[in-house]
């Protein structure tokens, strides 16, 4: 009778997972830009029975309700958001059930939303809408040109000073396809980054009220960017201007798209020092420390302030998290 129980148990764990499933990939199917907004939450389900029951079970469940998605709608899209959700899914799975620090898991599972989202751009640009990668681009470009021309266009109507209109004209002719290309890698980055991170918070929750074991998330205040990894970056920069000098125009492509991705680290190792001081310093509760950090990021005032700063922890190791600092301070005897 309890190898019944057993089965029966298992059973029902599998229909239950295969449910969850079907409402994650249906939820998608009526909305596609989901699968990239939400990808940090739809893959916690599938983290959570590879954990629980291995990957044989995760590949069943996920290609039975790929499946009857399928069948329902008649379309095979469903098939490849399976795949899509469940090598992030399985790669957090993966780390967790090797034991993995939170930060090893956290930058695998961002190197697999960052694939995961391209491998869709591609899907849908090509299978979907019928075009191709140069021509999707476009289309994007197009978008946010119009979309900032609509903003222009409702300030102009409420007659806003003429220096901000001229500001938004300046911007709306920096928005083309080559800078886009060049942008294009730091918004992956941050994205995945910040997905990531998102992902492994809530599925640590899930899982520990389902009694497994797991590495606490890092605090947002104890969250730097080793001196190394900017060393190595400004590196690249340098020889992207280099090489741009020499006349070879990929090295412009290499100094800008470091450029940005630099600018964006040191950003945010500037947020995390302000976050730091906000909340281990001021003593200040999470909610005003989140505005205070929003409104920030708002104010181009200080997003100059968190470039400096995050300069400043980086060179000065100021939170002492860093295991190579460059300046290393003797302590007292």
């Amino acid at each position: 009778m309890k190898g019944k129980s057993f089965n029966n148990k298992a059973v029902l764990e599998i229909i239950l997972s295969i449910i969850v499933i079907y409402l994650v990939l249906v939820n998608t199917m009526y909305l596609p830009s989901l699968a990239v907004v939400f990808m940090c939450i739809f893959t916690i389900p599938i983290t959570a029975i590879y954990i629980l029951r291995g990957y044989k079970d995760t590949l069943l469940i996920l290609v039975t309700g790929a499946f009857l998605v399928s069948l329902s709608y008649m379309k095979l899209i469903p098939l490849f958001y399976a795949f899509s959700y469940g090598i992030v899914g399985v790669s957090l799975g993966h780390c967790i059930k090797k034991k993995k620090k939170n930060s090893v898991s956290i930058i695998i599972t961002a190197i697999f939303i960052a694939i995961s989202n391209i491998i869709q751009f591609i899907v849908y640009s090509i299978f979907v809408y019928k075009k191709t990668i140069s021509s999707s681009i476009n289309d994007i470009v197009d978008g946010i040109k119009k979309s900032f021309t609509i903003t222009k266009d409702t300030y102009v109507a409420l007659n806003a000073p003429s220096e901000f209109i001229d500001g938004l004209n300046e911007i709306i002719k920096l928005i083309t396809i080559q800078k886009l290309v060049v942008i294009l890698p730091m918004i992956i980055l941050a994205n995945s980054l910040i997905q990531a991170y998102i992902n492994y918070y809530f599925t640590s929750k899930v899982l520990q009220k389902l009694d497994c074991e797991i590495d606490d998330i890092t605090k947002f205040t104890r969250i730097y960017i080793p001196n190394l990894l900017v060393a190595f970056l400004i590196i690249a920069f340098c020889m992207g201007i280099i090489i741009n000098s020499k006349g070879i125009s990929v090295g412009n492509y290499i100094s800008e798209i470091t450029g940005y991705i630099l600018k964006f680290l040191i950003t945010l190792n500037g947020i995390t020092f302000f976050a730091y001081i906000l909340r281990n310093k001021l003593k200040l509760s999470r909610v005003v420390s989140i505005i205070i950090l929003l409104v920030g990021l708002i104010m181009p005032i200080f997003a100059d302030i968190y470039i400096v700063s995050g300069i400043m922890d980086i060179i000065l190791n100021l939170r002492e998290l860093d295991p190579n600092p460059i300046r290393k301070v003797k302590k007292r005897e």
